[in-house]
């Protein structure tokens, strides 16, 4: 079975490095907000989606913002990414 959460993460790494090297589409952005749906709201990587498609939204014909929206993405990306602490029954009980 696929992860929906490392599909959305998939998703949201080419949409940021589309967006870093201007070749942005906007079945782009529809795809990705169709993976955001996996994850919950209040989750970090989907704020930073919103934040995205906000920018993309407002600054569509400016380079230089795309480039660095496309860069938050891409840093969210890599922190959503991080290992998840795992309870050990031997430190936490």
């Amino acid at each position: 079975m696929r992860d929906p959460r490392a599909a959305c993460r998939f998703e949201a790494l080419a949409v940021a490095l589309k967006a870093k090297t201007g070749s942005i589409e906007a079945h782009d952005l529809a795809r990705l907000a169709m993976h955001q749906k996996a994850l919950g709201k209040a989750e970090a990587l989907y704020a930073a989606i919103d934040r995205f498609h906000a920018v993309c939204e407002r600054q569509r014909r400016d380079a230089d913002a795309l480039y660095r929206a496309g860069c938050e993405l891409h840093r969210a990306v890599e922190r959503d990414s991080w290992p998840r602490g795992a309870a050990r029954v031997d430190l936490h009980g």
